[in-house]
């Protein structure tokens, strides 16, 4: 097998020996070359998405049916001049990801998706310190957080 491989391990009861700890299937085999390297993970009820880092597309994997589609539409990354890293939802269902951009055709940031994958994402946060950011989350309030390379920065309101 060539390629990125995603797997979904499913956890099983801690009694059980840790030969059974979990059983593994594997969902999707993407292939590097047409720009697949998966980053940032996250989890929504029946769904799983992933970013295409080098061409700042997002997959939706079905959990149920194992089916792969692109979710929304997205800044373009100049070749190899920017990824997408981390990728979280808020409490309404936006989609946001860290974009780190190396080029001045695109602003590195956090982008906003509307729920359902509806429209294009914008640009919701950047600051000059946000050269290369990596990951993201929000907390029970709605609080935000952005890993960086070099800071982490933080909102209490989610508004930057």
């Amino acid at each position: 097998m060539s390629g990125v491989t995603i797997v979904v391990a499913e956890t099983m009861p801690q009694q059980q020996e840790i030969s059974s700890y979990s059983k593994s299937t594997v969902v999707e085999n993407f292939d590097p070359k047409k720009g697949q390297a998966p980053e940032g993970l996250v989890l929504s009820n029946k769904d799983v998405f992933v970013a295409w880092s080098p061409i700042g597309q997002v997959a939706k994997i079905n959990k149920d049916n194992l089916t792969v589609s692109k979710y929304g539409s997205w800044p373009t990354i100049p070749p190899n001049k920017g990824s997408m890293l981390g990728l979280n939802f808020d409490k309404q269902g936006n989609l946001y990801a860290a974009v780190s951009s190396f080029s001045p055709e695109l602003k590195s940031g956090v982008y906003r998706l509307s729920p359902g994958g509806a429209g294009h994402a914008t640009l919701f946060a950047t600051h000059p310190n946000m050269t290369f950011p990596n990951d993201l989350l929000f907390d029970k309030n709605g609080g935000s957080s952005v890993a960086t390379h070099h800071l982490l920065a933080c909102s209490r309101t989610a508004k930057w």
